[in-house]
């Protein structure tokens, strides 16, 4: 237990190649992480999806970098969205990397974090809009096309 208490300091946590799973994101509790290296693990969609949902519950978010790389990714979900302090995520050799333009992945963990950050954000819009919450915005759009729809 005291070791608990002494990492909620910890700024950074290097683990690849560690073989880890989605069972252990739910380990990765420490609020003052700046940087997280998970890169050559299994974490898979559900594993980083745990990691995102963990730092997006957090009140008070400083997790700056995150590395997944070569972790069997295919999707993330809008939760990244939700990761303010987050400035880059490094994605490669997983296959949702083939979803990110190929300028941004050029340009670095930064621009592959901002696409990504903007995908997540429209994906949420979509899904309120689908479940009705967005009917302010369909209205709008009703009067801005002339009656039609869009």
């Amino acid at each position: 237990e005291d070791y608990l208490r002494t990492a909620q300091n910890l700024c950074e946590l290097r683990l690849p190649r560690n073989a880890l799973t989605h069972d252990h994101t739910r380990l990765l509790c420490f609020t003052a992480l700046a940087f997280l290296d998970l890169a050559h693990n299994l974490l898979g969609n559900s594993g980083a999806d745990a990691v995102f949902t963990q730092f997006k519950n957090m009140r008070a978010q400083k997790i700056r970098e995150i590395d997944l790389s070569n972790n069997r990714i295919s999707k993330f979900t809008p939760n990244l969205g939700f990761i303010t302090s987050l400035e880059a995520i490094y994605i490669d050799d997983n296959i949702v990397k083939r979803m990110v333009p190929t300028s941004a992945v050029q340009a670095g963990g930064r621009e592959v974090k901002n696409w990504l950050t903007k995908w997540c954000l429209q994906q949420l819009h979509i899904a309120e809009v689908t479940r009705g919450h967005g009917k302010s915005a369909q209205s709008q759009s009703h009067k801005t096309n002339g009656g039609e729809e869009p």
